[in-house]
C-alpha cells in the first residue's frame, strides 16, 4: 500500500479540524487495519517534514523530536505512530518529504513562502498575511 490520502496542508487542515482528524489519522488507522486483515505487510506512508515543527538547528534530521504545530502536522505525527503500533504485522515505511520553496512550473501557491515569492515576482511587493 502506498498511502497518500490526507487533508492537504496546514490551512486546509485548520478549516475543519474534526474532519482533518477523521480523514488523516482515523483514515490511516482504518487502512492499516484493513491491510493487516488482508495480510498486506508493506505499507508506505507519505507523512511530512512539518511534523518537526519549527527548529533552530541548521539541519533537521530524524533524530530530532517531533513538535507538530497545526492540525495537519499533528494528524501526520499520530498517523505515523498508529502505523508503527501495527508492527510486526505491518512493515511501515514512513517518508517525510519537505516542501521545497521557489519557482516551478507547477508551483504550490497554498504554501506561504511560495505565495510570498509569487507576490514578489508578479506584483513587485510582498503583503504579510494579516499585516499592513
Amino acid at each position: 500500500i502506498i498511502h497518500l490520502a490526507s487533508v492537504a496542508n496546514d490551512p486546509c487542515g485548520d478549516l475543519d479540524p474534526k474532519l482533518t482528524w477523521e480523514i488523516s489519522a482515523l483514515g490511516t488507522m482504518r487502512l492499516a487495519e484493513l491491510a493487516v486483515h488482508l495480510g498486506i505487510r508493506r505499507f508506505i506512508y507519505a507523512s511530512s517534514a512539518s511534523v518537526y515543527g519549527v527548529k533552530t538547528e541548521e539541519q533537521v534530521t530524524e533524530e530530532l523530536s517531533l513538535e507538530p504545530i497545526s492540525e495537519y502536522n499533528k494528524t501526520k505525527m499520530i498517523a505515523e505512530r498508529v502505523l508503527l503500533s501495527y508492527a510486526p504485522a505491518l512493515i511501515p515505511q514512513i517518508v517525510r518529504p519537505a516542501t521545497v520553496c521557489g519557482f516551478s512550473p507547477r508551483m504550490r501557491l497554498d504554501v506561504s513562502v511560495n505565495m510570498l515569492t509569487m507576490q514578489a515576482l508578479t506584483n513587485g511587493r510582498i503583503t504579510v498575511f494579516g499585516g499592513d
